[in-house]
Formats: structure tokens, sequence, C-alpha cells
């Protein structure tokens, strides 16, 4: 079960992924693993979004606007749903 919530968490973060790259620069092009202790179902796939970086001097003013929070919130949306999506005709 751990090894498939792994898999599938690691293919909800390329989702995510590939919806931001059009949005923002990305500092790392391909999902990472780390040992997070996360309260949640261990079957539940998740990931983490590390926003841009307040001490980098453009990206705090990029987070200074909402259209641009609106985009970030958006991509991250669009990767969770496409997610799902994919999830569903697999499982189909």
């Amino acid at each position: 079960m751990q090894t498939d919530t792994i898999k599938n968490s690691l293919t909800l973060g390329k989702h995510v992924l590939d919806q931001i790259r059009p949005v923002h620069h990305l500092h790392s092009q391909h999902t990472e693993q780390a040992a997070f202790a996360v309260l949640s179902h261990p079957q539940f796939p998740r990931c983490w979004s590390k926003p841009p970086l307040i001490t980098n001097p453009r990206e705090e003013q990029l987070l200074g606007t909402s259209a641009f929070r609106q985009k970030i919130a958006a991509a991250i949306a669009s990767g969770i749903v496409n997610y799902f999506d994919e999830f569903d005709r697999h499982n189909a």
C-alpha cells in the first residue's frame, strides 16, 4: 500500500508541476521525495508545493499581485484535477 501511495503521490506532483511550469520558473524540474510526517489516510496521495520565495525580491514582488497568486492557485488546482482524471481513466 505504501509503495502505491508513493507512486501516486509522485504522479500527482508531476501533474501539478506540469501545470505550474508555464506559469512560473521551477527551481526543480522534477518531483522530489522527502520524509515528511503528514497526518492523513495512508492511501491518499499527497504532495507539497513550495511557493515562490519571499527571500527572492522578484518572486516576492510576484507574490504581491493577486493575478500571480490566482495563476499559481489555478495551476495547482488543474494539476490535481488532471491527476484524478488520469486516475479515473486508469481504473475504469
